[in-house]
């Protein structure tokens, strides 16, 4: 029986959700932690780090009990944890926002003391990236871990950046990055920067026939393209 490209997709996800849940599959996975309304994305960073267990219906994380530096990351247009960290600070200076990351575009937040003291208590730092860097980082992830994140996503891979290049993570250090809001929610973000593709009809024949006219679009390219280089 001939599987259609978008049955292929699905059974790929199934597959791979059904191995995750049945083996209890241990794995550097993406880390959700928030600190109230989601003022601050979090990466954890642990040398030990070893398994991670995401049930796949809920954001419910069981890390083994091992130090960890927390490092929080904001938009430099709403950065008043940031702001505090780098200053010293032990309290939060309120902010007005004025950034594309609205997710975390919480000026006053709530919980910022015990953030400020969950990092500097950890041995951790908190940084901030403009709104240009947070749309470079969400194209970076897209094209090298096709993942398609949305803008505080994008948030938290630009300050991991910045945080390798200052030298405060360590390559050789285990590091989990939080991204987990999908791209879709915030598309506004990256308007006029791709060129938009045409409407299709809402039928799966449809979208099975334009899905297997880009998979042998983009084989061909790749095949071109190892001509060349070989020429």
């Amino acid at each position: 029986m001939k599987v259609s490209p978008s049955g292929m997709l699905l059974r790929y996800m199934v597959k791979f959700s059904a191995s995750v849940i049945d083996s209890d599959l241990p794995f550097e996975g993406f880390v959700e932690q928030h600190f109230g309304a989601g003022e601050a994305e979090a990466v954890w960073l642990g040398r030990d780090l070893e398994t991670v267990t995401v049930p796949l219906h809920d954001v419910v994380v069981a890390v083994d009990p091992k130090p960890v530096k927390f490092f929080g990351t904001q938009a430099t247009g709403c950065s008043p944890i940031s702001t505090a960290v780098k200053a010293g600070n032990a309290d939060i200076e309120p902010q007005r926002p004025a950034t594309i990351a609205r997710s975390l575009a919480i000026g006053n937040p709530a919980d910022g003391h015990y953030a400020i003291k969950a990092i500097t208590n950890s041995g951790g730092w908190a940084e901030d990236v403009s709104d240009a860097e947070v749309v470079e980082s969400i194209q970076l992830l897209a094209e090298t871990e096709g993942i398609f994140t949305e803008t505080a996503g994008g948030v938290t891979v630009g300050t991991a950046r910045k945080l390798y290049k200052q030298g405060r993570i360590s390559p050789e250090e285990t590091t989990v990055l939080c991204i987990t809001g999908n791209g879709l929610k915030t598309t506004d973000a990256l308007a006029g920067r791709y060129a938009a593709e045409e409407a299709i009809v809402p039928k799966i024949s449809v979208f099975d026939k334009y899905l297997e006219s880009a998979l042998d679009s983009a084989i061909q390219s790749r095949q071109n393209a190892g001509a060349t280089v070989e020429a």
